[in-house]
């Protein structure tokens, strides 16, 4: 009886560690999520420089002034007087921002929810990346997981997401893609254009312009004489193609788009066919079961 006891003492023990160690472990993971809403835009090469990388901490007060100043015309993705610098700078802090959360923190990121309202915009109009309230932590050698329960934003998810309820970081990728081609042109990727008679999406309008060696009517016209820039712009569009190709491993890691970024000598490859080319039902969140993965 009293072996029993004991057994059943240290069961409770055991049980009790456990509880006590996991509590601790998903309070880390909140600091560190809570902490990458607080991060500023970040150098790669000062990481690996062997030299001591701090994390800086910006103003949510300025955030939020910044935020409440903006006009009807001036939200991110949606056209209005923000000029190419601005823009290219949004493009290259949040591919900077991704990188960090995939790559450079303690913890690896899947953010699952990356779309424009939840890219912050300082007084500076330097882009922050919120709202990590879908987010999930990546071990160190996982590469991808699946889900039961898919959650999102209609327009912004991969395929493999939305689909089969995959995610990985080429999730993260096809997201900033489409980010991406909104910023350029103005337009919400849940927007509507016909082809033919035909409803297309945002996506499905920038891959048939760019086969017809047209990609110039999908600048936003709101950035005026651009044509300093053109060449940075026809870029951003075709790694904005690469990011959204239907097939995950076509698309390119954060790192590789950050090399093509900053490099414009750097060879593109082709990009293949893309996701989504019709028009869907009208975008917005979502929750659905499916059936999980084996």
């Amino acid at each position: 009886m009293v072996v029993v006891l004991l057994l059943l003492l240290l069961c409770l023990l055991c049980y009790l560690r456990r509880k006590k160690l996991k509590e601790r472990e998903e309070k880390h993971q909140e600091e560190v999520l809570l902490e990458l809403t607080t991060s500023e835009r970040f150098d790669p090469k000062e990481i690996g420089s062997g030299g001591k990388y701090e994390v800086k901490v910006f103003s949510f007060a300025s955030i939020m002034a910044a935020t409440n100043d903006f006009s009807s015309e001036n939200k991110l993705g949606q056209g209005g007087n923000i000029d190419w610098k601005k823009r290219y700078n949004i493009i290259e802090g949040v591919a900077q921002g991704l990188l960090y959360l995939h790559k450079y923190s303690r913890l690896r990121i899947i953010h699952r929810d990356l779309k424009a309202s939840n890219i912050l915009l300082d007084d500076d109009m330097n882009p922050k990346i919120s709202d990590f309230s879908m987010a999930r932590i990546f071990g160190r050698n996982e590469s991808e997981a699946n889900t039961n329960m898919v959650v999102g934003t209609y327009g912004y998810m991969s395929p493999e997401y939305a689909m089969e309820g995959i995610f990985s970081e080429k999730s993260d990728v096809y997201s900033f893609g489409v980010l991406m081609l909104e910023i350029v042109s103005g337009q919400k990727n849940s927007g509507s254009f016909s082809r033919n008679d035909h409803p297309i999406n945002l996506i499905g309008y920038v891959w048939e312009s760019w086969r017809e060696g047209s990609s110039l009517k999908l600048v936003d016209s709101m950035l005026g004489d651009s044509s300093s820039s053109i060449n940075q712009i026809l870029r951003c569009i075709h790694v904005g193609l690469l990011c959204v190709q239907e097939n995950a491993v076509e698309r390119p890691l954060m790192s590789d788009i950050i090399s093509i970024l900053t490099n414009d000598s750097m060879p593109l490859p082709t990009p293949k066919f893309p996701a989504y080319l019709e028009k869907r039902r009208r975008g917005g969140h979502f929750q659905r079961p499916i059936r999980k993965l084996s």
